[in-house]
């Protein structure tokens, strides 16, 4: 009978090659997950890129939108606006700029250093009042501000301290025209600005005329007040 012994270093070889293979085989499953891993998360990094992308193209979008509605509004308040008022326009009573405000000379409207619409000023008024309502009716994204501006002269009366009172006082006086003639008491506020508004310089009563003015401004209404 013969006995086989393995010798010690064949023994040794196997037990290093083992340990080898499983070591390699570890780390290939350790680089596969790992590899894995940065798939999923590359993976949904790309999805959340992509999904915020469509975010902000859909509010652009929504922005551009908003604003060619907001154009066209515009466009047709001014072009209604033009066709009620065409003979106060053509006379040279009032002006239409090109955003909509309605500018009026207060010489039209008041006497010198008084706050009471003259009947002609109210003639005048009660015609700008009708053609804003008309407006009103088919577009409710705008309210007016009626605002009042003088001249930098200053005032000093029994009945105003400053420039600032008189045109507050104005631009309430106006508004209240509006009101009386139909006007959604809701869409229309007054503010005074004094001579701190100036449209160009104060230094010579032509200009100093210019100055001295009712503005009726459209402003955008907020979507929920508009309920």
């Amino acid at each position: 009978m013969s006995i086989f012994i393995r010798k010690p270093q064949e023994s040794s070889v196997w037990v290093v090659f083992t340990d080898l293979m499983v070591g390699l085989f570890t780390l290939f499953v350790f680089t596969f997950v790992a590899v894995w891993l940065l798939k999923e998360e590359s993976e949904r990094d790309l999805v959340e890129r992509n999904e915020a992308f469509t975010r902000k193209e859909q509010e652009y979008q929504a922005c551009v939108d908003a604003q060619r509605s907001a154009q066209r509004k515009l466009r047709s308040y001014q072009t209604m606006l033009g066709e009620q008022l065409k003979i106060p326009i053509e006379k040279g009573q009032i002006a239409l700029a090109d955003d909509g405000k309605i500018d009026i000379q207060t010489s039209l409207l008041f006497a010198s250093g008084h706050s009471r619409v003259t009947g002609q000023g109210r003639e005048l008024l009660e015609s700008v009042a009708r053609a804003l309502g008309e407006v009103a009716k088919n577009d409710t994204t705008f309210i007016v501000m009626v605002a009042g501006h003088t001249d930098s002269i200053p005032i000093h009366s029994e009945y105003f301290k400053s420039n600032w009172d008189l045109s507050q006082m104005r631009a309430r006086n106006v508004a209240d025209v509006l009101l009386e003639n139909g006007f959604p008491p809701a869409r229309v506020f007054s503010a005074g600005f004094g001579e701190f508004q100036p449209k160009v310089s104060n230094a010579t009563e032509e200009l100093r005329g210019q100055n001295r003015r009712v503005e009726i401004v459209r402003l955008n209404r907020f979507a929920e007040a508009a309920r």
